[in-house]
């Protein structure tokens, strides 16, 4: 099984490509998938493959989450080593000559006061604090953000649901090895393939064979029964 690598929740990225299926592609599309397809359903079609791309492009170009912990971390450390130098330095009268010194000198109208060094180690603490809460934030974006072929399930989903509610064929067929050269796909497959062929190369799955990808439709929908079978039940 593939290891997904968990992403933050926003990218900056381009543009999606447009989304263009044109006469011609809806009439390749209906020769090998077997059936007609209404206007409706294609404005359907094209809506949830137009998502498809927005959620693949945002996944195509997320960063790892890894960099934004450590980038926390980072901080959090940092803060930390400030406080512990400074706040945490034996007493003496040098170290108190001293700290009058720096805050005499120490001239910030967001600090005021005559006690700026103590204001700034209590301002300095709580960033590092904060830096806790940061993390527990993150992972819980984590878990709710796209990862890679989430957007993918989703489009298969939705197409599953299409079809379906206008009594088109839905059922997914994967051959054993032998007949599977031989015999031609379920049509749900083809349907899928052939609107694959409408998207830039990046946002396709599956493409060296059809039971290939007859097998990717069939984990999206397992895991789609299993959701079902198992909601979340939230606190």
């Amino acid at each position: 099984m593939v290891r997904l690598t968990p992403k933050i929740p926003a990218a900056v990225s381009p543009m999606p490509p447009e989304v263009v299926i044109n006469d011609e592609d809806w009439r390749r599309i209906e020769v090998n998938y077997g059936h007609h397809l209404s206007p409706l359903v294609k404005r359907d079609i094209h809506a949830v493959t137009v998502s498809l791309v927005q959620v693949a492009t945002l996944e195509l170009f997320a960063e790892p989450a890894s960099t934004a912990r450590t980038r926390i971390k980072t901080v959090q450390k940092t803060a930390s080593s400030f406080v512990r130098k400074i706040a945490n330095h034996p007493k003496s009268y040098a170290r108190l000559y001293a700290d009058m010194l720096v805050e005499m000198e120490f001239s910030d109208k967001r600090i005021v006061g005559n006690r700026k060094l103590k204001e700034l180690v209590e301002l300095i603490d709580a960033l590092s604090a904060s830096c806790v809460s940061a993390l527990a934030r993150l992972d819980d974006l984590v878990v709710t953000s796209p990862r890679k072929g989430s957007g993918w399930g989703m489009w298969v989903r939705r197409l599953t649901e299409i079809v379906k509610e206008n009594d088109l064929p839905v059922g997914v067929r994967k051959d054993p090895a032998k007949q599977s050269q031989s015999r031609p796909p379920s049509p749900f497959v083809a349907l899928v393939r052939e609107l694959q062929l409408c998207l830039p190369r990046e946002y396709r799955r599956a493409t060296h064979s059809d039971d290939a990808l007859a097998g990717e439709i069939s984990v999206v929908r397992r895991a789609t029964a299993g959701r079902k079978r198992h909601p979340r039940v939230s606190g």
